[in-house]
């Protein structure tokens, strides 16, 4: 097999390990915190009985609803952003286990994974010079085009070395011949 196949299979399953392992820990933080968030929210608050009025107390419970319902507020937007982070972390794990399948797929020679390697890498380049522009001369700019001549790289490999070799003989042993065959 090809040596660059190998380093491009090698590179996306470190890839999926470092994007798997933090998503899969956010998964489960994230989507306790939505569940908890979702399924244990208090009860909502009764409203006063009306009767004679007491000045300085109405004054104060007022203050205190108009305050709980500010946070209230802004506890609605903290459970709206820990449900993002909840999806954006299943997301991620679900990337990471196609990347999986795709070096999997990638390391036993098949099509189907080289398109869809070829079609990230292209995707993956894109963006990063695209945010490398945007970033400007710097560290994060260097860094964007170092992962853009990865990409690159790996674009090389799947265009050159899926054409050098053919694939493998799908037996794993080596085709004998009949041993009662008039040869």
């Amino acid at each position: 097999m090809n040596r660059h196949l190998i380093i491009l299979s090698n590179a996306m399953y470190v890839l999926s390990a470092l994007l798997g392992v933090p998503a899969l820990a956010g998964t489960f933080f994230f989507g306790w915190a939505a569940f908890s968030s979702l399924i244990l929210t208090p009860k909502p608050a009764q409203p006063g009985t009306p009767g004679k009025t007491q000045g300085f107390f109405d004054l104060v419970q007022t203050a205190t609803s108009a305050f709980g319902s500010i946070l209230g507020f802004l506890g609605g937007i903290a459970d709206a952003i820990i449900i993002g982070l909840a999806i954006l972390s299943v997301c991620v794990l679900v990337f990471a286990i196609f990347l999986v399948f795709t070096a999997r797929g990638i390391r036993r020679r098949r099509t189907w994974a080289r398109w869809l390697a070829f079609a990230l890498m292209l995707w993956l380049g894109f963006v990063s010079i695209i945010a490398a522009l945007s970033a400007g001369i710097g560290t994060s700019g260097m860094a964007f085009l170092l992962v853009a001549a990865g990409s690159g790289y790996a674009v090389w490999v799947l265009l050159r070395c899926f054409a050098i070799e053919p694939p493998p003989n799908p037996t794993p042993y080596p085709q004998q011949p009949y041993p009662y065959s008039s040869q």
